[in-house]
This record gives structure tokens, C-alpha cells and sequence, in this order.
């Protein structure tokens, strides 16, 4: 139902992309989901020169709650910093630990609301052995209801699709002057915020999801000699394989899908603006379609870099970039055919000069 990816480009940059994808009572398919957050607003991202991004997966009122959770977190830091009764927030792992902290509060407090519900005490009053209800203190005695309660409190059973918050999922890239870029991971099965090993990490609702991305990405950093991994990636070739892992995701999944959301984290920056780059959806709608124009043989790789540069980095407008796209083609026209969802095998070459998509003439 939605994936993220996060990839440290080096020691200072990185990137994460998802896709839109999300499905209502798994039968209504819709394409509004907003996955990935910025955690910090650029008053405070000035003051402290950090960043942070949350990719978090799973019921999507959940991830919002958590990302609400966080900001409100960070202002009220904020606030304490500049009345002088607290520190700065200077390090990630601060940023870490109010994410971690936030997950858990949105637990705790759906799981009350449950217990609440169903029982009419809380995750405390049922470790204490008692609640208060109108003044009045009751004792919870019954053995089957508190063996049934602490199911609900510890490890719930889905009893309908409101559960979903259970399986949470979340990747945070963050960045500061001393840390430099760091990717954390969350896995609700083992409810620990921990630093990522790789140079990239892979987050789906689904294991399937992760596979064609997985695959994709693994394929091209084994090109890559440890030097050079150890060095650095080349930013216009990390932003071309997210771009490329996310389309083979959509292809071979169901549940993966619409138009890509894309952040590029420079922690080298001077200013928020500088730091923090999200390209327009018309920007990733033409990106794609040029990888999938070199997918099938239609675009060089030379002239791919050139136009994804063009596009995420030097925001040149998408449709002066669509144009050129179509120009490079080795056959615009059957590239436009592929982009309509023809199947490729069933368009021949021909050499004919191409008839514009405004309806010209040849």
C-alpha cells in the first residue's frame, strides 16, 4: 500500500522518495497519500541547522497524529530555548528520540482509547488493579477480563481494519552540523528507533513491495567499488536509482503507485531552503517517464542525467524538459505509445518523423 525509501548519498546529503498509493477497506484505490514529513519548520532549521524527515507507513491518521506529535515537540523546544529555560536542539539524536517518543504516546493513547471503549479503564488503571469511575473506586477482578484487557494492552488483536495502526513502519533522515546525515528505522515488531547499517534502507506495508525496489538499488551499488561507496555516491545517479526502484515497485506491485514525492536533504546548506528540496509533482510525473523511457531503450543514460539534473536540481520547467525528452528519443513516437501503456513489444520502430502532441502535422 505505500513504500519509502531513504538513501544517504554521503557523509553531509541524502534522499527519500515514496510513492502516493493508498487503499480504503482495500478495495478503493486512491492516490492522495502524503508519506514522507519535514519535522522541522525553517525558523528553526535556521536557528539550530538541522533537518528531519519522517517516512512513516501503516494507517494514515496514525503517521499524521505522529508527525503533529513531533512538531509540537520541536516548538515547544523552541520556545524553551528562547525564553532561556532550556538547551538548543542541536543533535539528530534529539529528533530521534521525539519521534520514538511520539510513536509510542499514539499507541498508548488508541490503546486507551480501546480499553476505554470496551472496558472503561485505562492501560494504568488496569496495572494497578482498580479504576475511578464517578468518585467512585472499582476493583478489576475478573481474571478473564483482565487476562482479555492486557491482550488489548500489550499485543492487540486486529479486530478490524482501525487496527492497522499496529503495524507501523517509519524511516527519519535528519541531519545537523556535527552528526552530518543519519537514517534511522522503525519496525513495529520491534518497537526500537536504530541507526541503519547500509548507505540506504526500505520500508513497505508490505514485504512484496520491497522486493522490486530492493532489487533495483542492491543492483546498482554492486557496480560500485568500496571506495567509492565508502566515498560517496553521485547525487544525479542516487536521485535516477530511487526514481527507477520506485517505478519497478509500481510495475510488479499492485499497491504501489501514482506520482512520487522526492526530498534531497543537503546538510552542507546554508539555509533551510538550501538544505531541504522537494521537487513539484510535474517534476516527477516527466522524471519518470523518462526512466521509463530508458527502460525500454528509447533515452541514452548520459541524456537521462542530464534531464533528471535539469528537472530535481535546476528546476527548469517540466514541460521544456518533456519537450526535449521526446527530442533525444530514439523513436518519440513509440516512446509516446510506451507512455500511454502500450505494451512495448507491440509498437514497431519506424523512422518517420514524429507527429507532435498538439496534433501538428509531420
Amino acid at each position: 500500500m505505500a513504500l519509502v525509501i531513504g538513501f544517504k548519498i554521503d557523509s553531509q546529503s541524502g534522499a527519500m522518495i515514496c510513492d502516493e498509493e493508498d487503499w480504503i477497506l482495500r478495495r478503493r484505490r486512491i492516490f492522495y497519500g502524503n508519506f514522507i514529513s519535514s519535522l522541522v519548520s525553517p525558523e528553526i532549521s535556521d536557528s539550530f541547522h538541522i533537518e528531519a524527515l519522517y517516512g512513516g507507513l501503516g494507517m494514515p491518521s496514525f503517521t499524521f497524529d505522529v508527525k503533529d506529535s513531533v512538531r509540537e515537540k520541536v516548538e515547544n523546544k523552541y520556545s524553551e530555548y528562547k525564553t532561556g529555560k532550556g538547551k538548543a536542539l542541536s543533535s539528530v539524536d534529539d529528533m530521534a528520540y521525539m519521534l520514538l517518543n511520539s510513536i509510542q504516546d499514539e499507541f498508548k493513547k488508541r490503546i486507551n482509547l480501546k480499553l476505554l471503549s470496551l472496558y472503561g479503564f485505562e492501560k494504568d488503571d488496569l496495572l494497578q488493579g482498580y479504576y475511578n469511575y464517578n468518585g467512585t473506586t472499582y476493583e478489576i477482578k475478573q481474571e478473564e477480563l483482565r487476562k482479555k484487557a492486557m491482550e488489548h494492552a500489550t499485543v492487540p488483536e486486529k479486530g478490524c481494519l482501525e487496527d492497522d495502526y499496529l503495524e507501523h513502519k517509519a524511516l527519519l533522515m535528519a541531519t545537523d552540523k556535527d552528526n552530518g546525515i543519519v537514517l534511522y528505522g522503525y519496525e513495529y515488531n520491534n518497537p526500537t528507533l536504530y541507526l541503519t547499517s547500509g548507505p540506504f534502507e526500505i520500508r513497505g506495508t508490505g514485504e512484496d513491495e520491497k522486493d522490486a525496489a530492493q532489487l533495483s538499488i542492491a543492483n546498482f551499488i554492486n557496480r560500485k567499488p568500496l571506495n567509492l561507496r565508502r566515498k560517496g555516491f553521485d547525487k544525479i545517479e542516487v536521485i535516477t536509482e530511487l526514481i527507477k526502484a520506485m517505478y519497478e515497485a509500481s510495475v510488479h506491485n499492485q499497491e504501489v503507485g501514482g506520482y512520487f514525492n522526492l526530498f534531497y536533504l543537503n546538510g552542507n546548506g546554508n539555509s533551510h531552503e538550501e538544505r531541504l528540496k522537494e521537487p513539484s509533482d510535474e517534476a516527477m510525473k516527466i522524471a519518470t517517464e523518462i526512466i521509463t523511457g530508458e527502460k525500454y531503450g528509447e533515452l541514452q543514460t548520459d541524456d537521462v542525467y542530464e534531464m533528471i539534473n535539469s528537472l530535481i536540481f535546476e528546476d527548469i520547467n517540466p514541460e521544456i524538459i518533456e519537450e526535449e525528452m521526446f527530442r533525444k528519443a530514439k523513436s518519440p513516437w513509440r516512446l509516446d505509445f510506451i507512455l500511454r501503456g502500450y505494451k512495448a513489444d507491440a509498437i514497431p520502430y519506424v523512422k518517420e518523423p514524429y507527429m507532435t502532441l498538439a496534433g501538428g502535422g509531420k
